[in-house]
């Protein structure tokens, strides 16, 4: 969490998301967020999984929520990108 990083580097919460920013161009949710999806786009061209494994492996609690999430950043659902990805 931000609290433990704060924590850990013995700053503040403010001053963790102002270098963040700083240093990566991006939030720590936001990178965090950008991990997420990428490995969810990975594991959604396995085919092994479902939408629901997936989001509950890429750590959503709530599937709807990670399907909305997927879809606000790549602009097609979990769904719709399998199976615009699928070779078959």
């Amino acid at each position: 969490t931000v609290e433990q990083l704060s924590s850990q580097f013995n700053i503040g919460s403010a001053t963790l998301f102002r270098l963040f920013r700083k240093y990566m161009q991006s939030s720590p949710i936001e990178l965090l967020i950008h991990f997420r999806m990428q490995r969810a786009k990975s594991l959604l061209l396995e085919q092994r999984y479902s939408v629901k494994d997936i989001a509950h492996q890429v750590g959503y609690r709530n599937p709807s929520f990670f399907t909305a999430e997927f879809k606000r950043l790549f602009g097609q659902t979990p769904s719709a990108f399998r199976k615009q990805n699928t070779p078959y």
